[in-house]
């Protein structure tokens, strides 16, 4: 069993005969409740006996190792394409609400004058 820690959590790989499973617990509490993962190697069928086996246990962790590389490799490279989307996506919203605000004060502009006007007419109207 390897034990790694990651931030504050403490993950154990454990390996069995048929599969490679992944328990984490809290670092700072060594006695907590272990929560096991499912397991991360695809099943294998077991063979007839354990001497059968062709790859060790050692390989089977490189193996699962490597594959959960590539696996964060996938992540850190999707994290940085939603941090780009992310900051267009603000400096989007940063652009139109600025838009959005030149309208309003354009918009309250125009009320005056039509307001103005109607108060004009008006004026008009009862001097005539």
């Amino acid at each position: 069993m390897a034990v790694f820690e990651v931030s504050r959590l403490a993950l154990n790989v454990i390996h069995t005969h048929t599969d490679v499973y992944l328990a984490a617990r809290h670092a700072s509490n060594p006695y907590a409740k272990i929560h096991v993962g499912a397991a991360l190697t695809v099943r294998r069928q077991r063979l007839y006996s354990d001497a059968m086996h062709t790859e060790s246990p050692r390989e089977l962790l490189e193996q699962e190792l490597k594959r959960l590389e590539g696996r964060v490799t996938e992540l850190v490279a999707q994290c940085v394409r939603l941090r780009g989307e992310s900051h267009s996506l603000r400096d989007r919203l940063e652009a139109l609400s600025a838009e959005r605000a030149g309208l309003l004060a354009r918009n309250e502009q125009v009320r005056g004058k039509v307001e103005a006007m109607i108060l004009r007419l008006k004026s008009l109207e009862e001097s005539a």
